[in-house]
């Protein structure tokens, strides 16, 4: 793709998007109503958002949710608190979720951190009027608890990179009555995520590369469908695993080694581990300069906004040379 076309394709991604997203809606639904099945296997599921006169918006599990100027909102999952971070006034918001930590936690200030429906009294005690959750399995009957208690839910779905966090910003967005600074948001960061490669030289051979990560004696990694998988093409890196796996595939000595990537990207601490495995330490990207690049786990497994400063800190360390000439 050259130039122009990435300059352009996070504006036309977003405009698909809202164009896509606007078909599937269903405004005579009554509020709260369960109107289609929640997406088969538990995957990512694409929220839908509202015409600008639609009465209600359906969540990632099929129920349709009227929007409206909510005032006490409490969030219960990592991506909807980076969500309200980015759309919402602060005051708006009574409690955020435990699981946002790191670089972004001092963003919430002193607002109260809830642990999740586990501890649903804790969510019923900051009286919310909306709760915005990921739901898992064993959850339905909380999340029926809150219904009955006169609380709107909202379940995002799972965050599965780029095109999920978008989706779900815009039916956030419309759901809180904040559809333009919603909206410009989206534009923004696709935009933006796009431009990190085109501003490479387009003469610079892109490397092949593949995220690992060691879990115990396990080797995990993140491809298409995966925020890893953005954060890779973004930088101007080749996704070696794209074309045979899917999402957080768990990889095999074997399946790693042919892979055999330019670049395997891991987490800090990581690459000497990878070396003592049997048989990794022969790969070519083990045994070369920069051929390993540990990041901070936080940062590349940041699957929200944070995954633009991923993007350019991939690109700069895995193309020092062009880095260095824009400067």
């Amino acid at each position: 793709m050259n130039r122009a076309a990435w300059a352009n394709a996070g504006a036309f991604a977003v405009a698909l998007l809202l164009a896509t997203l606007a078909a599937g809606w269903d405004r005579d639904a009554a509020p709260g109503q369960h109107l289609s099945a929640p997406a088969a296997g538990g995957g990512a599921a694409r929220l839908e958002a509202p015409g600008a006169d639609a009465a209600s918006v359906r969540d990632a599990s099929g129920f349709l949710v009227r929007p409206g100027g909510y005032q006490r909102i409490a969030s219960c999952a990592h991506p909807s608190d980076l969500l309200l971070l980015e759309l919402c006034e602060p005051q708006r918001v009574v409690a955020f979720s435990r699981y946002t930590t790191g670089a972004e936690a001092f963003r919430l200030g002193t607002t109260p951190r809830l642990s999740g429906l586990d501890d649903i009294e804790a969510v019923l005690a900051v009286h919310p009027d909306l709760v915005l959750l990921s739901a898992s399995a064993g959850d339905a009957g909380r999340i029926a608890r809150l219904r009955a208690s006169g609380i709107a839910v909202f379940d995002l779905g799972e965050q599965a990179g780029l095109s999920t966090l978008t989706a779900q910003a815009l039916a956030l967005g419309a759901l809180l009555e904040v559809r333009p600074r919603a909206e410009h948001f989206a534009a923004t960061l696709s935009r933006r995520m796009a431009a990190v490669q085109a501003r490479l030289p387009r003469q610079t051979p892109r490397r092949r590369a593949v995220v690992v990560l060691v879990v115990g004696t396990l080797l995990y990694g993140g491809t298409v469908g995966s925020s890893y998988h953005d954060v890779l093409e973004a930088a101007g890196l080749n996704d070696a695993a794209a074309a045979a796996y899917h999402g957080w595939p768990q990889y095999r000595l074997e399946e790693l080694i042919a892979l055999d990537p330019d670049v395997i990207v891991t987490a800090r601490g990581m690459g000497a581990t990878l070396a003592r495995l049997p048989g990794l330490s022969a790969m070519r990207a083990l045994s070369q300069p920069q051929g390993v690049i540990e990041m901070d786990d936080e940062r590349l497994s940041d699957a929200g906004p944070g995954m633009l400063e991923a993007a350019e800190e991939l690109c700069a360390r895995a193309y020092p040379a062009a880095a260095s000439q824009r400067r």
